[in-house]
């Protein structure tokens, strides 16, 4: 009879993964938005043009706060256009398709 050694492979070292400094965090938009208990929606427009509650408001030249029934069922939020993208970007565009034919209709 004939024996048969396996060898087994060392298992492999993984690299520790590089240690990450602690990015301050946000101080988020609670306490950008109006001190009261039912805010209209021009007090929220006022309330996002001057939030800085992440990195976003560094960069941003505009508020754009959209308009609509103030009781509506329901709401869509979009993105930003780029800058190639002059009137609807990509995730309007999305949004007008869903509408007029909805996925889970």
């Amino acid at each position: 009879m004939t024996q048969t050694t396996q060898m087994r492979a060392a298992p492999a070292t993984q690299p520790k993964p590089a240690k990450r400094e602690a990015v301050p965090k946000a101080p988020g938009a609670d306490q950008f938005f109006p001190p009261v208990p039912k805010p209209t929606l021009s007090q929220f427009r006022m309330a996002a043009a001057s939030c800085q509650g992440c990195e976003l408001y560094k960069n941003a030249t505009q508020t754009v706060f959209g308009d609509g029934a103030q009781h509506a069922a329901i709401m869509l939020v979009g993105e930003q256009p780029a800058n190639r993208e002059y009137t609807l970007g990509e995730g309007g565009r999305r949004i007008d398709s869903s509408i007029r034919d909805p996925p889970c209709a």
